[in-house]
Order: C-alpha cells, then sequence, then structure tokens
C-alpha cells in the first residue's frame, strides 16, 4: 500500500517561494519577542542567564495553554514591558480557567510556573517525575480505581493555583500528630510537624518562609507553646505568618494572655475538626498590612 502523505496547500496564484518572505518576517518577529519574555523573567526573577528552571517556566506555559485553550502570557509588543508584573499578576491560575481540571495535573503545572525561582521544579527530571504520576493517578481515577494516598476530601488547603499551603502542626504527641497530619492532608495541605515550639521559632529564624501557616497546640507543649506563639507575634521575622493557637481544655484562661490579631487566632478544646479548620481557612486569607 502505498503511503499517503499530508501536504500543505499551497495558495492558488502563488509560485514556489512567494510569500516566504512575510512567512518569515513573522516568525522571526515571534521568536525575538519570545527572547524578549525569556531575558525579561531572568531579570525580574533575580536569576542567571540561561537557568533550566526558566525553562521550566515556559514549559509550564506550556501545558498551561495546552490544558487551558488560553495562553498564558498575553503576547506582549511592548518591550519595555515584557517581565514586569505581567509575570505575577496577569496569570490566572489554571483552575480558574478549568475547574475541572484533575488536581494533580493543576498542580504540576502551578509548580512549574512559580515566579520564585527556588519554589520552581528545580530540574526537568523532577518535573518529569512528577508529572508521570498525575498522568498515573488521572488515568486511575478514570478507570474507576483508587490511588493510595490520593483521596481528599477537600481542596481548602489549597492555594489559588492549586499547591498545598504548607501547615506547620507543633504538637510533641505522637498519637495526635498522626490525627492532626492525617485530617489536614485529606483537606489539602502539605503537613509539616515539630514536636518543639523553640525549634520551629529557630526555623523561621533560618528560613521566613518555611511554612504559610501555623498550629500550635498546648495540650503537651504547655505553656512553652503560648510563650512562642506570642513570640512569633514580635518577631520582624515571623509577626506576619497566619498562626492559631489550640488550647487545651485546662488552659482556656490562658486565652487572655495571647497576643492576637486579624492573622492570629486562638480556640480552646474541645472544637469539631471542621470548626478548627474554618479557623486557619480564615486566619490564612487575612491580609497583614
Amino acid at each position: 500500500m502505498t503511503e499517503r502523505w499530508l501536504l500543505p496547500e499551497r495558495s492558488p496564484g502563488l509560485r514556489p517561494g512567494e510569500g516566504q518572505g512575510e512567512v518569515e518576517e513573522d516568525t522571526m518577529e515571534s521568536i525575538s519577542r519570545r527572547t524578549v519574555d525569556y531575558a525579561g523573567l531572568e531579570r525580574a526573577s533575580g536569576v542567571r542567564k540561561d537557568d533550566a528552571r526558566t525553562d521550566i517556566f515556559f514549559c509550564g506555559c506550556i501545558f498551561y495553554q495546552m490544558l487551558s485553550g488560553q495562553p498564558a502570557l498575553a503576547d506582549n509588543k511592548d518591550r519595555a514591558q515584557a517581565g514586569k508584573a505581567r509575570y505575577t499578576t496577569e496569570i490566572k491560575p489554571i483552575l480558574t480557567l478549568v475547574p475541572k481540571l484533575p488536581l494533580a495535573l493543576a498542580m504540576v503545572v502551578g509548580k512549574a510556573m512559580e515566579f520564585s525561582p527556588d519554589k520552581r521544579y528545580q530540574t526537568p527530571s523532577d518535573m518529569l517525575i512528577d508529572l508521570k504520576l498525575a498522568i498515573k493517578r488521572v488515568k486511575t481515577a478514570a478507570e474507576g480505581g483508587r490511588v493510595a494516598g490520593s483521596e481528599r476530601e477537600s481542596n481548602e488547603g489549597l492555594d489559588a493555583s492549586g499547591q498545598p499551603r504548607r501547615l506547620m502542626i507543633v504538637e510533641s504527641d505522637v498519637k495526635m500528630q498522626d490525627t492532626l497530619r492525617e485530617h489536614f492532608k485529606r483537606n489539602g495541605y502539605r503537613v509539616l510537624v515539630s514536636a518543639d515550639p523553640n525549634r520551629v521559632l529557630s526555623r523561621f529564624f533560618d528560613d521566613s518562609q518555611a511554612a504559610d501557616l501555623i498550629l500550635f497546640t498546648t495540650s503537651n507543649n504547655g505553656r512553652t507553646a503560648l510563650e512562642v506563639f506570642n513570640r512569633f507575634g514580635q518577631e520582624a521575622q515571623t509577626r506576619d505568618v497566619p498562626a492559631v493557637l489550640l488550647l487545651d481544655q485546662v488552659h482556656g484562661d490562658w486565652a487572655e494572655e495571647a497576643t492576637v490579631a486579624d492573622h492570629r487566632a486562638v480556640a480552646k478544646m474541645p472544637i469539631k475538626m471542621r470548626e478548627l479548620r474554618e479557623l486557619l481557612v480564615e486566619v490564612g486569607a487575612k491580609k497583614v498590612s
């Protein structure tokens, strides 16, 4: 059987080579604008020239357009504007365009397109691993199966780009750690656990972005949890971090000693897990002036 080749149709009245100049001109202009986008992103995000993480960002842009049908970056012919605020303010989270997009895929796209290079995938192979895992989860779900660890009760722990917020739980009892960890993971959070309140404070001194939210409990750490909660509200490195102090039943009267604000709140045991989650969502949504 003779193979059939699909060839581009030639416009009537054109001889070979006619119109080619216009095509090349348009192509070169497109390439030039994309080069400006690369340079602009590198300049705006502070990475060195030819950093692979810039390629990862634009790879995320390709997936974004494939999955949503819309480009992440509007075509901007003004070179002076390329690489400025449009990279952080004009890109809509993909879930706002495609609400039914599987979260596993949305998370890969969101991480690839993080403005901060340190928050992006650091190597193409890292992104490929997550992408293969996301595809596996989507296929398994489509076949009616279940992927271990992927069950989720709600998406309240995810940010606007579909990435899980990092919740630091400060609790020393192992059983309570496990209970809280599994509950919040099922609601979309990435959970970090520490038994020592003072160690958490030191961790934030080393890295002010160690977590997006903090939950202190006094059930086993007692007054130390209260004292560190208050210090978090005073220190320059930590005072803007949303935090909740969960007081044990016997510590209810400590509420008057706690330093609170719109993004810092106190809760008392007994409390329903749903109410505790709602409080975390509330403080996490507060803007710090």
